[in-house]
Formats: structure tokens, sequence, C-alpha cells
């Protein structure tokens, strides 16, 4: 297990190691190591190379992780996963999140939602989830989907889908690949874009690919753990 300092590998192979500004808490997780993040802003993780060219909104892409939840949101939002296309638009940055969602958004009550922004300046989102509900200290596996082709947001949890949501036709978080190394960061536990919405609870083996993963490859990731390496772009065990 990685289990002591301030970083976390990434074993895709792009250099996409993650830094946390404080002293990150280590734990047991589901497939060895995992992170243990207090919903605070000392301890979240963020990229801080190599993101430049391999995270962008020109294809489809999945993140997923496993998480134990702590403590629930209260009125706003929880992330697990986020990205955030920092300098691509003057006027409204792109961004993708894995998160519990409780209120800040259209979920009602504590539930997992994938959801993005539009790229053209109206600052309007879309996605899929706000069904279910959350128990506390339990392992579940989260998977958001987006497909840029068809402008369609995928939700799976512990494998199964269970909620797609249209975004405003295809392309509706289409953007160009960051020119700049650090303008397009993926943060575990934090929302660049949005400071308060930490998560409370452990995460292991965070992911995201640049395609979509077919329904059968969603449940072998939760029923085998790792594997499924093709179109990895960032990958961080926290067991390296």
């Amino acid at each position: 297990d990685e289990g002591t300092g301030t970083t976390a590998a990434d074993s895709s192979g792009n250099g996409n190691t993650m830094a946390d500004p404080g002293t990150l808490t280590w734990a047991t997780g589901i497939l060895g190591g995992a992170v243990s993040i207090p919903g605070t802003t000392t301890n979240d993780m963020e990229t801080v190379n190599g993101d430049a060219t391999v995270f962008d909104g020109s294809s489809s892409w999945t993140a997923s992780a496993w998480v134990n939840v702590n403590v629930l949101p209260g009125s706003q939002q929880s992330t697990i996963i986020n990205h955030y296309a920092e300098a691509n638009n003057a006027t409204e940055t792109p961004a993708w999140s894995l998160a519990i969602d409780n209120g800040w958004n259209n979920c009602l009550s504590p539930q997992f939602l994938f959801y993005g922004s539009q790229f053209d300046g109206s600052g309007s989102w879309s996605g899929a989830g706000c069904v279910g509900s959350i128990s506390l200290h339990t392992w579940y596996l989260v998977t958001g989907e987006y497909d840029n082709s068809t402008g369609t947001f995928y939700l799976y949890v512990n494998g199964a889908l269970v909620n797609t949501g249209p975004a405003n036709g295809a392309g509706f978080m289409a953007y160009a690949p960051c020119t700049t190394a650090g303008d397009c960061p993926v943060s575990v536990g934090s929302n660049a874009n949005n400071n308060n919405l930490f998560f409370n609870g452990l995460v292991d083996d965070a992911r995201v690919y640049n395609r979509l993963l077919s329904a059968a490859e969603v449940l072998a990731l939760y029923n085998a753990g790792n594997g499924i390496p093709a179109g990895l772009v960032g990958w961080w065990k926290l067991d390296d």
C-alpha cells in the first residue's frame, strides 16, 4: 500500500500524479489501500502534472471509483471525481463531476449523480442519477459515463445501470484539449470549480477513461476489481 505521504501515483502510465495540499490519511480499502478524505480543504487530491493533453472533451469518457461514505452532504454536494477545464473558455468553464448530490443540482435527497456543464457560455448542465439511497459505511462502486456522440449520460452503481440522462444534443460537453499543463485538473474528493463541495469518507481505485466502458466491463470492474486497462488516462489505485 502507498499508506504514507501526500501523493498518489497514476497507474495508467500518463503521469497524472495526484497531490494533497495537507497530509493524506490512509486507510484499508476494498481493493487494498484507500485514502480517507474528511470533507475539508486540506485533504482532497488534485492532478499536478501531465493533464494537458489526455483529459479533454473531444471524446466520450468514463469515471469510476469505490467509495465508502462517512457523512452525507447537507443541502449541497460531495464530489467523488471532478474534471475542470479552467482555461478553455472565458465565459463558461466546462466540467464534469461524479458526486453525491443533495439539492445542489436536482437530487432531493443524498443520491449519486454524474453530470456535466455545457460548453456554450450558458452554464446549463445535464446528467444521470438522483435515484436510490446511500447507506453510510458501505462500499459502493460508482461509475459515470458520457457518450459524446449521442449526448447521453449513464450512471452505474455496483455494476448495474441505474439511470440515463440526455444532454442537449451530441457534443454537449465537447471542448478542445487543454494546451497548458495544470489547466485541466482532475480532483478526487473536491470540485476544482467550487471548492466547498468536499467528500467525507474513503475513496479507492479512482479511474478515468477516454472511452465508454460496456455494461459488461462495468460489471467486471465491480466483480473483479482491477483490470480493464484499455482507454485509461488516469488510474489512482491508492495502493501502489
